[in-house]
């Protein structure tokens, strides 16, 4: 199963320094969390066709991020004087790329997400399922990492 999911690219483990342990904790919580929605009722077949969308995307956005970084974070390194410190700054700068570029991310697929629910239940949910999201949306925004 998980050389499926590295194929479908809803896995992407990155390189590993022990080839006996392929996998991150981050890979784990990622299978963790499909499965879940899986255990929820969520077809795997329905889930993956929506995941190619965000797959594309992500890559679509790595790409321009990393562009990004290269542009204006190492270009203007490059340029100045060498100093020892010079690999620590570019794995500090990149860290936080990434780590910043992630919280994004996910607060916009929260976001968006809570709005898509928000207005279909609107429309057609019930009084308690809307009571239910309410309450929902106190634990999610509260368990946001800040």
């Amino acid at each position: 199963m998980l050389r499926s999911l590295e194929g479908s690219g809803i896995l992407c483990p990155l390189p590993a320094d022990d080839p006996d342990k392929p996998y991150s904790r981050a890979d784990v919580r990622a299978v963790r969390m499909l499965l879940a929605l899986v255990s929820a009722g969520v077809p795997m077949e329905e889930f993956m066709a929506v995941a190619k969308y965000q797959i594309e995307t992500s890559e679509l956005l790595a790409d321009g991020a990393s562009k990004l970084f290269l542009q204006y974070v190492r270009e203007p390194m490059l340029k100045g004087e060498s100093h020892p410190e010079a690999t620590e700054d570019f794995a500090d700068a990149f860290s936080m790329m990434v780590q910043a570029a992630s919280w994004l991310v996910g607060y916009h697929v929260e976001r968006t997400l809570v709005m898509a629910m928000t207005k279909e239940l609107a429309n057609v949910g019930t009084e308690q399922e809307r009571e239910a999201l309410h309450a929902a949306l106190a634990t999610i925004d509260a368990t946001f990492p800040a």
